[in-house]
């Protein structure tokens, strides 16, 4: 069965940020064997002065497979409990990804737009049968918990931090299309208009290979650059892949 696995507000201003704590879970999960994690996404929520947030306001979303949910609820909740930061208010989110209602997926796209509270989270999580904790401060990490779920659910926001063990930043030279297919499990590359490219097209992994969730597919963006009087691709820089993801 697969699950989705939605953190927030895990960190200070003096520790790692929740993107990082979502690849430490995602690697724990593997190496203790009851499940395996496909890819992480980060969602970006309500950027407003009005809303307390670390950094940037963003979740984090895991997806990944296991006949052991109650293990996997166990587990999630005592790393969050373990690694939350003082000072933090870190939330939890464990949702099975086959049925996830409308609601949640809603109240994903909401948190972007305004301002929500954190009751709304509870409510609608008693509602739905959802799995929702808070481990520290005031529980303010339930919003974008829940939200995190929704938005991976929706499949068309936000952007991978991570993939089936993969790390982006190990990937480096030049390959086809083709070639990073097999590397990484996309589906396809896109320019800024989002329409895939041939298969055979030569790329540079020099750039920031973050892939993006659009329309249901998760896309590597690239973009072109001047190379010896004429033009080549390489992987597309972060205010980019931020304006696609974001």
């Amino acid at each position: 069965m697969r699950y989705l696995i939605g953190i927030d507000d895990t960190d200070n201003l003096f520790t790692r940020g929740t993107g990082y704590r979502g690849r430490q879970l995602g690697r724990e999960l593997t190496q203790v064997g009851f499940a395996k994690v496909f890819g992480i996404s980060r969602h970006q929520l309500f950027f407003d002065p009005r809303v307390p947030y670390t950094s940037h306001n963003s979740s984090l979303c895991l997806e990944v497979e296991t006949e052991r949910e109650d293990y996997l609820r166990q587990y999630c909740s005592a790393f969050l409990a373990r690694e939350s930061a003082p000072g933090s208010d870190a939330g939890l989110c464990i949702a099975r990804a086959d049925n996830l209602p409308d609601t949640v997926v809603n109240w994903g796209y909401r948190t972007k737009r305004e301002l929500v509270t954190q009751a709304e989270a509870w409510q609608i999580a008693r509602a739905e049968n959802l799995f929702l904790a808070g481990f520290t401060g005031n529980f303010d990490g339930v919003i974008g918990s829940l939200a995190a779920v929704g938005l991976r659910k929706a499949a068309d926001d936000g952007r991978f931090v991570w993939m089936e063990g993969k790390d982006f930043r190990q990937l480096t030279g030049k390959c086809t299309i083709e070639a990073l297919r097999r590397l990484i499990p996309v589906d396809g590359v896109v320019g800024e208009d989002l329409v895939l490219l041939p298969e055979l097209t030569e790329i540079d992994l020099e750039g920031w290979l973050r892939p993006v969730l659009k329309g249901g597919k998760k896309l590597v963006v690239i973009e072109k650059y001047q190379n010896n009087g004429g033009f080549s691709y390489k992987c597309a820089g972060k205010e980019l892949i931020r304006k696609i993801s974001d």
